[in-house]
């Protein structure tokens, strides 16, 4: 009998370190979920650009080539981003006649936290070469995203860094 309770006891006590260590670990892979998602998501807005994904232009009804695929993100709006394209040629975000796909994040409990300095980032691609530019200017943009409640940088935040060369790194 006493060994039966010595081995429930360690049964418990194993059950117990790993439903903790569970719970840490998932809301860690839900950070890491996110910022994939965010890379995938810009991946998609090039893919668009390289492609010539021609899109409907609802003034004229017709379909056109757009000149650039772009995605956006707001710092007022910490949880959703959208994909559009420009057709009327200016640069940048314009609402609401660009606006191609909105998307929120999937995770909950994950915001952005910073978007390369500033309140609002446009991640640019060029029809049909792909060439990458951000608005306002720059080189290179990071996207920091973190766990609701936390402040960065610690083991709750992720970058998102964005190179002219359409490279996007997860650190």
């Amino acid at each position: 009998m006493v060994e039966m309770l010595v081995v429930i006891s360690i049964i418990g006590i194993i059950s117990v370190m790993l439903v903790v260590n569970w719970r840490k670990n998932e809301k860690r892979y839900q950070l890491q979920r996110t910022a994939q998602e965010i890379a995938q998501l810009i991946r998609r807005a090039q893919g668009f650009a390289l492609n010539g994904k021609e899109r409907l232009w609802e003034p004229t009804g017709e379909n056109i080539v757009p000149d650039y695929y772009g995605v956006h993100f707001e710092k007022q709006s910490p949880t959703f981003y959208f994909v559009y394209s420009n057709a009327i040629g200016n640069y940048g975000y314009q609402s609401p006649e660009e606006l191609q796909e909105t998307y929120t994040y999937t995770e909950t409990g994950v915001v952005i936290d910073s978007i390369g300095g500033g309140g609002a980032l446009d991640i640019i691609f060029n029809v049909p070469d792909g060439f990458t530019d951000f608005y306002p200017n720059g080189t290179s943009a990071t996207i920091t995203i973190k766990r609701v409640g936390k402040t960065c940088p610690s083991s709750d935040c992720k970058n998102i860094e964005i190179r002219n060369t359409g490279e996007i790194s997860i650190q």
